[in-house]
């Protein structure tokens, strides 16, 4: 891959433009099949959950014991509770991803970044590419590639980008996807390019555009 990498550099230097084909990056077909495992267990589990609530009803009631239905009844509901916000999740994610997004060109020119429909996202929004531990959109903190906003594009993303939109860029992390403020973008995905690769394109073409900063 390094000759597509050389090549884009090329293409960048020679005409201050590089077009490239997006793709979806390396780690989203691991967490998508992650989530419809987690989605499939939680289902069994919370089948399983509902299941124990009804078999604690029916004895509670032939028992005539409400501290039975109390302890085994309610503590059997967990696991619904546990399925429905593992669905929930899922919901959100399918709806903050819409479809055919990661593949739609990723441009490099003067004018700043644009990828997954929405750009161009000017130089000074943004600081060249790191690796930095966020919330991952379906289970913890991960470690991604991001471009972090400075303090217009906190500015420009939040304020005059719809949510469906920002969610292109830097999808909602947690459980509940909730995050009052997007703080930086996923380095997009580049066919032919691996992660580490496009964080070299970008850093290089910062270095041409982007404003140095102490």
């Amino acid at each position: 891959m390094a000759s597509n990498l050389h090549h884009a550099m090329h293409v960048l230097h020679q005409t201050g433009q590089v077009y490239l084909p997006g793709a979806p990056v390396v780690w989203t077909d691991t967490a998508k099949n992650f989530l419809l495992a987690s989605v499939i267990f939680a289902s069994l589990i919370g089948v399983l959950g509902l299941g124990g609530f009804v078999f604690a009803v029916i004895t509670a009631v032939v028992a005539g014991s409400l501290a039975l239905f109390l302890v085994f009844g309610i503590f059997s509901l967990f696991p619904v509770v546990f399925a429905v916000l593992v669905w929930l999740n899922y919901l959100r994610l399918q709806r903050h991803h819409p479809s055919g997004s990661e593949f739609q060109p990723v441009i490099i020119d003067a004018r700043g970044l644009t990828m997954r429909g929405v750009g161009p996202i000017a130089w000074d929004d943004f600081l060249p590419p790191r690796y930095k531990i966020v919330s991952g959109e379906m289970r913890g903190s991960q470690t991604r590639a991001v471009l972090p906003l400075t303090a217009s594009g906190v500015s420009n993303l939040n304020s005059r980008l719809p949510s469906d939109v920002r969610n292109r860029l830097s999808p909602p992390g947690g459980l509940l996807g909730r995050r009052p403020n997007n703080r930086y973008m996923y380095v997009p995905g580049v066919d032919g390019l691996t992660p580490r690769e496009m964080m070299d394109l970008l850093t290089a073409a910062y270095r041409v555009y982007g404003k140095p900063r102490a």
